[in-house]
């Protein structure tokens, strides 16, 4: 990896992404693994997640370690990497858009959380998580562990289209964390109703009492490739 990548994403805001088989099962080969990632990648918004880095320069790149594959990217504001255990964990860093210069909005860099552009990452942190859960190699499912990292004072905005937000909507605490757990036997509209529970469960660290309702207009919206904010 690109050395102080991964240092500079955790001390900034950040979304960590972990995935984890329910069931112990046997170590696999790591280009099966990568193979999975790749077919499983959501690619809704343009910038698919998790991104894979055809690269090997400053920009990105992929290394081969023993027991697992990595692949980063540091490139006009997307500054994000990933992992595949041979263990079949996953594992993810994405530094918040909100914390670079390059997608600044008009607040101060690393002070702000964009609620439409955090429900985005949560819709497809969930849609990557099931997808592996309905393959073969996920026999049990999946166990997912979203965090959002250093967002101690960080102020919620409601986002380009949408009314602000009446009163300050700020946490002060130091991570967000929540949790799901995907079984083969679930259906999408299972997946969509644990990240709407998930964005509502981050959101209200924020003191903001969001709809599920309103949740999920967003999510068809954003299924459906119609984006805002």
């Amino acid at each position: 990896m690109k050395e102080g990548l991964l240092e500079q994403i955790r001390e900034s805001g950040h979304w960590r992404v972990n995935i984890r088989p329910r069931d112990p099962g046997p170590k696999r080969p790591l280009g099966e693994l990568v193979d999975l990632v790749r077919r499983s990648t959501v690619s809704i918004r343009g910038w698919d997640y998790p991104h894979y880095s055809h690269r090997n320069d400053d920009d990105g790149g992929s290394e081969n370690h023993v027991e697992f594959f990595e692949n980063w990217t540091d490139w006009n504001g997307f500054k994000e990497f990933w992992r595949i255990y041979k263990t079949r964990q996953f594992l993810s860093y994405q530094m918040l858009h909100e914390d670079t210069d390059y997608w600044n909005e008009g607040y101060e860099v690393g002070t702000a959380l964009n609620s439409i552009a955090a429900s985005y990452s949560v819709f497809e942190f969930v849609e990557f998580a099931f997808r592996l859960s309905q393959t073969d190699t996920f026999p049990a499912g999946v166990d997912l562990h979203v965090r959002l990292g250093n967002s101690q004072g960080r102020r919620l905005y409601a986002g380009r289209g949408r009314i602000p937000f009446f009163g300050d909507k700020q946490t002060h605490g130091e991570q967000i964390e929540v949790s799901g757990t995907l079984r083969p036997s679930a259906s999408q509209s299972d997946a969509r109703d644990l990240a709407i529970a998930m964005c509502v469960e981050i959101f209200d660290a924020f003191n903001w009492s969001v709809s599920p309702e309103q949740l999920q207009q967003d999510q068809d919206k954003f299924y459906q490739g119609s984006f805002r904010g």
